[in-house]
């Protein structure tokens, strides 16, 4: 996993502020505080990020939410959703926030088939397989007359 050029800037704030830091400390314990807090960080992002978000994002969805989905997304009965109220795990917001509405019947069966494929195969869908749905949804009505 190399770096990816989104922490670049982060990168970039951070070495010079860990020197100039490092620098105004006096006192050894101090110093030694300083360089474990600037090892902690990355440690902490990865597990938090990569590790426990990657695996709230690969579980069910609710029961409950399942059917709510399942009426947006089959009888298209919806105008708008606001995604973090039951398609995010808590703590996730980075998600796309909306459902946009479908007009278009061939680009409605289109997303039919897409729950229905993701549903059978293993009778549950997950918050990720629901963000891609999302995310093909706001491609198709984009570009929707």
């Amino acid at each position: 996993m190399g770096i990816e050029l989104i922490y670049l800037p982060f990168i970039i704030f951070a070495i010079p502020t860990f020197i100039y830091f490092y620098r105004k400390v006096n006192s050894k314990p101090k110093k030694i505080a300083v360089v474990l807090v600037a090892m902690a960080i990355p440690i902490y992002h990865h597990f938090y990020y990569n590790v426990y978000i990657e695996n709230l994002r690969s579980q069910p969805l609710s029961f409950e939410n399942q059917k709510k989905l399942e009426k947006y997304l089959i009888n298209f009965k919806y105008t708008y959703i606001r995604h973090h109220e039951f398609f995010a795990p808590p703590g996730i917001r980075y998600l796309n926030p909306v459902l946009r509405d479908l007009k278009n019947k061939k680009n409605q069966e289109y997303i039919k088939e897409l729950y229905i494929k993701y549903l059978n195969n293993d009778g549950q869908i997950t918050y990720k397989e629901v963000s891609s749905i999302s995310i093909k949804i706001n491609d198709l009505a984009r570009y929707e007359k």
